[in-house]
């Protein structure tokens, strides 16, 4: 038997449109990102998943409620997901960063993997209490479809760990708003089924018509 995992990167925020570190600071959804998070609700619906957990962020709640409106199911907030905290660097962009933080600045990108940005969380924190949480849900719901709503610097760490891909590697796969990406657990541990899959943000014009209409 297998257990089905969808991690589901939040929709568009505000931030996300002026390049800005979000971190676990918090910005509401664009227009754009509240229509990819309906777009995206009426894959779900064909998915049918047994529970919803999100992080407990607002911008990741707001999309798992829009996600929830046509499947309605259990919601479960937890903070194991959470995108991760950047510290002094989040609010800003890498040019102020630069500027106004030039020594941690230097530091992170000499060992980025490694270094805990001050008030922050290194890489390998951010890995390791993501794998865990997963690992804790999964216990929590074997053989069932799980949808999980959380952050791309989430998602990426996780898929690199599962892919064995270095973390000085260059990354070539992309993590969009509202992206899909499919993980399924079984006795010879994790596979992914799909990755960053936006199939449901494409015709967008013809969908939406329909939901006006439903």
């Amino acid at each position: 038997m297998n257990t089905e995992i969808f991690l589901v990167r939040h929709g568009e925020t505000i931030w996300n449109t002026k390049k800005l570190i979000q971190g676990q600071l918090d910005s509401p959804l664009t227009d754009s990102g509240i229509r990819q998070s309906n777009l995206l609700s009426q894959r779900m619906k064909k998915i049918n998943p047994d529970i919803i957990y999100t992080s407990d962020l607002k911008r990741a709640v707001d999309t798992a409620n829009i996600i929830n409106q046509h499947i309605e199911k259990d919601i479960i907030e937890i903070s194991g997901v959470r995108e991760r905290h950047w510290g002094v660097f989040q609010g800003a962009d890498w040019p102020r960063i630069k500027k106004f933080f030039p020594n941690q600045y230097k530091y992170y990108r000499n060992d980025s993997k490694n270094y805990t940005i001050p008030n922050g969380e290194s890489y390998n924190q951010v890995t390791k209490r993501t794998m865990d949480s997963i690992v804790d849900i999964i216990e929590n719901h074997k053989n069932q479809k799980i949808v999980v709503v959380t952050h791309g610097g989430i998602i990426s760490p996780l898929i690199r760990t599962l892919l064995c891909i270095p973390y000085e590697t260059h990354r070539k796969f992309m993590i969009s708003n509202t992206s899909i990406t499919k993980l399924v657990y079984n006795d010879f541990g994790f596979s992914i089924a799909y990755l960053g899959d936006i199939a449901h943000l494409e015709g967008e014009e013809k969908i939406l018509d329909e939901l006006k209409e439903s």
